[in-house]
């Protein structure tokens, strides 16, 4: 399945969320605002499951660290007044930087990705579903080391929160591993 194929549906935490069932794709509580505290991450198919479903797609996963201010629709406010589908029928971008401008639900990874370009920020692909569908590998060592740089950055939120997300997003044992030699503890004043 191509790039073109797989739209964004879902940001949270940095992660960019995408699926190949866009006009159907459901999350827990994806019509309750606001979002940032009710949703949850798409409903996803598995490889055997080949077929889309009503609700469900395939995912495919962006981590990103901007190098730059970005905004989300909660920014500014204790409880927005939109829930992830409003977002996705257009009533918000999900980000938005001053380099990159509006990127908003529908875009596709290609477009997502030029964007991320634009906006200059490190990111990767983190899905091993993707090494399932295609038969290769996308995690390439420049994402690795992006991603790498994204978790000894992650303080303000703690360590813990990076190594979950590994875990949700279903890393492999070896890019587990990988992140385990690599990451250096910050140096306390």
């Amino acid at each position: 399945m191509s790039n073109r194929d797989y739209r964004l549906c879902y940001v949270d935490n940095n992660i960019m969320y995408f699926t190949d069932n866009f006009d159907n794709q459901w999350g827990d509580d994806w019509n309750d605002a606001p979002y940032e505290h009710n949703a949850g991450e798409p409903y996803e198919l598995t490889d055997d499951e080949g077929s889309k479903q009503d609700g469900y797609g395939h995912i495919r996963r962006i981590a990103f660290m901007p190098q730059w201010h970005w905004r989300t629709p909660c920014d500014g406010t204790l409880n927005s007044s939109l829930s992830v589908k409003d977002i996705n029928a257009g009533a918000a971008a999900w980000i938005y930087s001053k380099e990159g401008g509006a990127l908003r639900g529908g875009a596709t990874i290609d477009e997502a990705t030029k964007w991320l370009n634009k906006s200059t920020s490190l990111w990767g692909e983190l899905t091993s579903e993707v090494e399932k569908l295609t038969g290769e590998s996308t995690l390439d060592e420049t994402a690795k080391k992006g991603l790498l740089t994204y978790f000894n950055r992650c303080e303000e939120y703690g360590r813990h929160v990076f190594w979950d997300v590994l875990t949700i997003i279903g890393a492999d044992d070896e890019f587990i591993e990988y992140m385990a030699q690599h990451y250096q503890e910050p140096k306390i004043a």
